[in-house]
């Protein structure tokens, strides 16, 4: 049976929360806020009682309008939100619900992969991945990347290097595919030089054959 954390209230507007004590983030069903938890004291023994979250509003930095792929069928549309401590996909109204698939901590992040057109994936080290099709991928990722690598040299530790998803189980082709932050903008040239070429192509044979 999940406990339910009850000793909180939502820090924009003041109502009550319940909350699964296992979650990093949710949404305040009154007034729809994204509501981070930065941490959580010890619980007490002597009276049993579950033990009451710092909780966090959380911000946006930066927003990108974005579609997150739930499953092959399942697309929810919203935007990607970037802030200096986490990466959010906030979806339209219609589509909320738990935050689990949707919310990653900016220092949990571990790798990236950049697919064929706007389709990306975030991965973290607990083995979740977030896919997302968005446009301006290497922005995304160079933004992500300079919040993960802030996290850590403000608290004076070294900064993990990415993993490109190797070690996920099931996941043995990801590291294939996926690229760091400073190699997206020469992949990026290189698909710009193709597509080019491709459209030129297309119209000479056009002017051709019309």
């Amino acid at each position: 049976m999940e406990i339910i954390d009850v000793h909180s209230n939502c820090p924009n507007c003041g109502a009550p929360v319940e909350l699964d004590t296992e979650a990093q983030a949710f949404v305040c069903k009154y007034c729809s806020s994204i509501i981070a938890v930065v941490s959580r004291s010890s619980t007490s023994t002597e009276t049993s009682q579950p033990s009451s979250p710092i909780l966090r509003k959380v911000e946006p930095e930066l927003k990108y309008q974005a579609n997150h792929q739930v499953s092959a069928l399942n697309a929810q549309g919203g935007h990607l939100w970037i802030t200096k401590d986490e990466v959010v996909f906030k979806p339209h109204s219609l589509n909320f619900g738990p935050m689990g698939k949707r919310y990653i901590r900016i220092q949990d992040v571990v790798g990236y992969k950049k697919e064929a057109l706007t389709h990306m994936s975030i991965f973290t080290k607990n083995g979740y991945e977030m896919d997302i099709v968005v446009w301006k991928k290497d922005e995304i990722i160079n933004e992500i990347e300079k919040r993960r690598i802030n996290f850590f040299q403000s608290q004076g530790l070294s900064v993990p290097p990415l993993q490109y998803g190797s070690g996920f189980s099931g996941s043995s082709n990801i590291s294939d595919g996926a690229v760091s932050a400073e190699q997206m903008s020469s992949n990026s040239g290189c698909l710009g030089i193709i597509a080019t070429f491709i459209i030129t192509t297309s119209i000479v044979l056009y002017s051709l054959f019309a």
